[in-house]
């Protein structure tokens, strides 16, 4: 049974009160007074609270990492085990489905006010599950049923929106489909911070510009921006204004549309900072529209994906320094192919190979490899770095001997192990193979041909060259029909001709 819906708040867009350029030292850059949006926001967020509308209460531990760049890590531990499950997308454009949860089916209490603009309306409702005070979500006309896309209007509505506010911490995103959107229904996610983010005053290049004209018909040039590639996120920058809104709104939008359309997931963020143009140094603050491409996140997280995270991000449990998890690796994509997927690749095939033998024995011949694995660790351990383009996979002996203790178990223990195992495989194979004639007898020409070859190699080392030579071409023609036909084929073509 459906829930009457409670007649809402209406905030109209206020043309002649945007806040284009907030003005903030560095004091009072987070704690300035609220405009009319930031006053019904956060009152209607603080309702909200009382009409218990979340989850959980805002469990945000926020830290704030040493060095340029200024990192800040947010820790949410309930909201992380509280948050609703992300569905399996496949795809970054999909179909908006009734049937599935929508913003049109929350409840009353999450409900905060509407905002109009140019006769279109929109909503503003919480997230339920809360990653920081006044965390809420616009939702462009919540019955229309649009699917996670970009519009110009929505857009257009979402820098308006940003402009209405006067809190330099507002913070406005747009998470695509497979690029951690989680409810497919046209929506943007909003909240407030009190401290400073890298976003605000990111590196940036122009790499194109325009003229444009001002309300005072003074022409001002123009600049879209791409993110330096000394920072470690790649995307475009668009400084929006007054005078630029819709067409800064209309690339956008037709940016993540083609992104959408090439199965490419994306964010857009909304964010105060600092002008992009380097020669301005002041206390305004712009609003900068960033838009990144970025790899998706497919489907739910399996259990599988789950263990695989779990391995890589705490390498072997511990056996390298978080700093050195950071390092990437400066080897090529091919280079990087060789040296991981290769030579596993060559391992399956050689081990479902059906004349692969492999003995027990085997096991004991990893020894010495084992030493020399033991051998090189101790080595890098000495070395900057670890001594390798790939330092997360070298285990720092000097500051954190458990760590490197618990690699050489694993060394000692899982190499012989996986030897046993092939080993075994192997004779369980060789033993299923005999029980088929056609193959036992393959695999005895194929021995045949390798005692053969053996013995011609090895007396090839006392023979003249020319006698070589021919003893060569003689060995290509008598190995041209061996093994091609089996006796039982033989026999067929025998019999078939005798008929």
């Amino acid at each position: 049974m459906s829930q009457e819906k409670l007649s809402l708040e209406k905030f109209v867009i206020d043309y002649t009160d945007r806040r284009v350029k907030l003005v903030a030292g560095m004091r009072r850059r987070y704690n300035q007074y609220d405009g009319k949006l930031d006053e019904i926001l956060k009152r209607k967020w603080r309702e909200a609270i009382e009409a218990s509308a979340f989850l959980h209460p805002v469990d945000g531990q926020v830290r704030h990492f040493e060095g340029k760049r200024g990192w800040v890590g947010v820790f949410s531990p309930v909201r992380a085990s509280k948050k609703r499950s992300t569905p399996n997308f496949k795809t970054v454009i999909q179909k908006f489905q009734e049937e599935k949860f929508n913003f049109s089916k929350v409840k009353n209490a999450e409900r905060l006010f509407e905002i109009e603009h140019k006769g279109k309306r929109y909503e503003m409702i919480v997230n339920n599950s809360p990653y920081s005070f006044g965390h809420s979500l616009l939702v462009p006309e919540p019955n229309a049923g649009l699917p996670q896309l970009l519009t110009k209007d929505a857009m257009e509505t979402a820098i308006e929106t940003m402009f209405q506010s006067n809190c330099v911490g507002f913070r406005m995103m747009f998470n695509s489909i497979c690029g951690c959107g989680s409810v497919n229904h046209l929506h943007f996610q909003c909240y407030y911070n009190d401290y400073r983010i890298p976003a605000e005053d990111i590196e940036c290049d122009p790499i194109t510009s325009c003229v444009s004209k001002s309300n005072s018909g003074r022409q001002i040039e123009e600049k879209l921006y791409v993110i330096k590639q000394t920072f470690p996120v790649r995307g475009f920058i668009v400084e929006a204004t007054d005078r630029n809104l819709e067409k800064v709104a209309e690339f956008v939008a037709t940016l993540t549309n083609n992104w959408a359309k090439a199965n490419m997931a994306h964010n857009v963020a909304l964010i105060r900072g600092k002008h992009l143009h380097h020669e301005i140094d002041n206390d305004e603050f712009v609003l900068r529209v960033y838009i990144w491409p970025r790899r998706p996140t497919l489907g739910e997280r399996a259990p599988l994906r789950l263990v695989l995270g779990l391995a890589w991000w705490t390498k072997w449990f511990g056996t390298s320094r978080y700093k050195d998890m950071r390092k990437s690796s400066i080897s090529p994509r091919a280079v990087l192919w060789q040296q991981e997927f290769l030579p596993c690749i060559f391992l399956i095939v050689e081990i479902l190979w059906f004349d692969t033998r492999m003995s027990c024995i085997s096991a004991y011949h990893s020894t010495i490899t084992l030493m020399v694995v033991l051998v090189q660790i101790m080595r890098n351990c000495l070395k900057e770095n670890g001594g390798t383009d790939n330092p997360q996979i070298v285990a720092w002996v000097k500051e954190n001997p458990g760590a490197a203790y618990i690699q050489i178990i694993l060394h000692i223990v899982m190499l012989p192990a996986c030897v046993f195992l092939i080993a075994g495989f192997c004779n369980l194979k060789i033993w299923a193979f005999k029980k088929i004639p056609v193959i036992k007898e393959r695999v005895q020409i194929r021995q045949n041909c390798i005692e053969i070859f053996r013995k011609r190699h090895a007396l090839n080392k006392f023979l003249p060259k020319e006698q070589l030579k021919q003893r060569k071409t003689n060995a290509r023609e008598s190995y041209a029909t061996i093994g091609r036909q089996t006796t039982l084929r033989k026999t067929r073509t025998t019999e078939m001709g005798n008929a």
